[in-house]
């Protein structure tokens, strides 16, 4: 979600959960689900559409392995791995960018 969309559903009141959908998939949340809830320490319900199977997520400090974590651009990309071996090996938290 852009920042902008997350602001303006700020807007319009309180954000109490993002709800997102897996199309014809499982609702079971994905490596890159679990570190997005954490991110927005906010709960995650995930849809199957057109099914209706869900599942929520919520915030647990869950952090991604370092090793065997898929690739996915934005969320467990090449920098996230460079950033989360220095938060977890080295003790330093290098910030995030857009």
């Amino acid at each position: 979600m852009a920042p902008e969309d997350f602001a303006h559903a700020e807007g319009e009141g309180e954000v109490v959960a993002v709800v997102h959908s897996h199309p014809n998939a499982s609702p079971e949340p994905s490596e890159a689900d679990r570190v997005m809830c954490e991110r927005w320490r906010l709960p995650w319900l995930i849809v199957n559409v057109p099914v209706g199977h869900w599942h929520v997520l919520y915030p647990s400090g869950y952090r991604a392995p370092l090793v065997g974590r898929p690739l996915s651009h934005g969320v467990l990309d090449c920098f996230s791995l460079i950033r989360d071996y220095f938060a977890e090996v080295v003790g330093l938290e290098l910030p995030d960018f857009e």
